[in-house]
C-alpha cells in the first residue's frame, strides 16, 4: 500500500485492485485519477505530499487510445476511463470503443511509423528528453527535463541504471481500444506502459482532491500556462500558423475542464495582453 499525504491530509487516497472495479469507488468518493503531469511534479518534490511516490507503480487518468489505422491518441484526464466499471465492454483488458470516438477525442496523436525509434526499449536520458510520447504525458518541456533528471539521478544513485523511462505500446488490433497509462516507479525504470490491463488484479489507482490539482505556482496564470503550450503547439502542428487569441480560446474547449474554463480564458488573455 502506498504511503498517503503528510500527517493530517486527504488529498491522496489509493485505491487498489482493478481498475474497472476501484474507479467508481475514486469518483464517488469525490477524487480524481492521477495524471502523469501531476506524478512527475509529485515524484520531482519527493516525500512533501506523496512519501512512496517514486517506488510504486500508478495506474494514471491520462489514457492511450489505438485506432485499426496503427495511430493512436494521447488524452489527458480521460472521461471514458472514469466511466469505467465492472460491466464496461473489456476485451484483453482493454476498453472497446467505437471509430466515431477515436474521432471525436481530442490530444496528441502519433502513428506508429513516427514512434518506431521511440517505444518498446529503454531510453539514454537524452532520449527521454526528446521523446514525443513522453513531451506529451509531460504537457510542458521544462517540466519533462526536470523530471528525467531526477529520474536518471535518482536510479543511478540507488539502482545503478543508466537508461530508463521506457515507453511501451499494445499491438494493433481491429478494436478501437482504450488503456490508461501505467508508470513504474523508480526501481522499473519508471517506464511508461500503455498495454496495462483495465481489468487486471494489481491495478492501483490514486485519487487527489479537488484541492491538490495540478499547478505550475501560485500565481492563475502559471497555473494553466502549460495547457496553453500544448494547446498552441498541437493547432500549430494542424494548421502551420501562429494562432489567434481567438484560436487558442477556442481549442482549449478541448483540453480544460469545464468548471476551469473561464479561469483559462481569463489567464490566456494576460498572457495575450502582456505581449
Amino acid at each position: 500500500m502506498l504511503q498517503l499525504n503528510e500527517p493530517g491530509s486527504e488529498k491522496y487516497k489509493e485505491f487498489y485492485g482493478r481498475n474497472t472495479e476501484q474507479m467508481q469507488k475514486l469518483i464517488g468518493e469525490g477524487y480524481s485519477p492521477l495524471s502523469v503531469a501531476k506524478l512527475m511534479e509529485l515524484r520531482i518534490n519527493n516525500g512533501e505530499e506523496l512519501p512512496d511516490s517514486r517506488d510504486k507503480y500508478v495506474n494514471m487518468g491520462d489514457i492511450v487510445i489505438y485506432n485499426q489505422n496503427e495511430k493512436l491518441k494521447i488524452v489527458y484526464d480521460s472521461q471514458h476511463l472514469r466511466e469505467i466499471n465492472p460491466q464496461s465492454r473489456i476485451r484483453n483488458g482493454a476498453l472497446i470503443l467505437e471509430y466515431s470516438v477515436y474521432e471525436s477525442l481530442q490530444g496528441p496523436e502519433f502513428t506508429r511509423s513516427e514512434l518506431k525509434n521511440s517505444t518498446e526499449k529503454q531510453l539514454s536520458k537524452k532520449q527521454a528528453k526528446e521523446n514525443p510520447i513522453w513531451l506529451a504525458l509531460a504537457r510542458d518541456k521544462a517540466k519533462l527535463h526536470e523530471y528525467v533528471d531526477c529520474v536518471f539521478s535518482e536510479t543511478k544513485k540507488i539502482f545503478g541504471y543508466t537508461e530508463n523511462m521506457g515507453v511501451y505500446l499494445d499491438l494493433p488490433s481491429d478494436n478501437i481500444k482504450l488503456r490508461s497509462w501505467y508508470v513504474d516507479g523508480f526501481g522499473g525504470r519508471s517506464d511508461a506502459d500503455g498495454r496495462v490491463d483495465l481489468d487486471g488484479d494489481y491495478g492501483r489507482l490514486v485519487g487527489v482532491a479537488p484541492g491538490a490539482q495540478l499547478q505550475r505556482g501560485n500565481d492563475q496564470t502559471d497555473q494553466f500556462f502549460c495547457d496553453r503550450e500544448v494547446i498552441a503547439e498541437n493547432f500549430r502542428q494542424r494548421n502551420n500558423t501562429s494562432p489567434s487569441l481567438e484560436q487558442i480560446i477556442s481549442v482549449g474547449k478541448n483540453y480544460v475542464r469545464a468548471h476551469q474554463f473561464a479561469d483559462y480564458e481569463a489567464a490566456i488573455k494576460k498572457l495575450y495582453d502582456q505581449k
